[in-house]
């Protein structure tokens, strides 16, 4: 059954992050890699008996600082949908502007989880935040010191020993190899 969305432009009670075991991403295409990385944050929510939630982004920052280069899987309604689908507890949406963009990492991870820290967060080993794209797993974990967050940072997917990204499914679209995209991304959509 699908959850709900929880949309952090509105009123937004930030307990929903406390203790829960996160999954954080922009999760364009919520491909397989993007499957095994959340799947992985729900086993971490059930043996700890707590809530799962995906944190994403109402834009995939890309929108704001590459619109030329941008070549989306998904639509952000089409994206937000199938997390739904995912049988976690709730999907929270940040609002994503410019304004947002600018904070410095550490501002970056207050003021998403304030005074709630999560039991865990799980992110790519790729991930990255905050002003410049400045903030990576390590920040992560000096923030973790900080907090008591346990950060479970996964390394990427493989197929045919080669990470499962959206840009690699990007490329084989446009070469026309629908069919191995749509292995990468677990459904078919071409």
């Amino acid at each position: 059954m699908p959850c709900s969305i929880v949309n952090a432009h509105c009123p937004f009670d930030y307990a929903l992050f406390g203790g829960a075991v996160v999954a954080m991403g922009v999760f364009d295409g919520v491909h397989v890699g993007h499957r095994y990385l959340i799947e992985q944050a729900k086993a971490d929510a059930e043996e700890n008996n707590c809530r799962c939630v995906i944190v994403t982004f109402s834009v995939d920052p890309d929108e704001l600082f590459c619109p030329e280069k941008l070549h989306k899987l998904q639509s952000n309604a089409h994206r937000l949908n199938a997390l739904t689908e995912l049988d976690v507890d709730s999907v929270a949406v940040l609002p994503f502007d410019e304004e947002f963009a600018s904070q410095n990492p550490m501002q970056f991870l207050q003021r998403i989880f304030r005074k709630f820290p999560p039991l865990a967060i799980h992110v790519g080993k790729d991930f990255h935040f905050g002003a410049n794209a400045e903030g990576d797993v390590e920040v992560l974990k000096e923030w973790s010191a900080l907090s008591g967050t346990r950060i479970v940072a996964h390394d990427l997917l493989e197929v045919n020993g080669e990470p499962v990204t959206a840009t690699r499914i990007r490329h084989l679209l446009e070469e026309g190899n629908n069919a191995q995209a749509n292995e990468l991304l677990g459904v078919t959509i071409v």
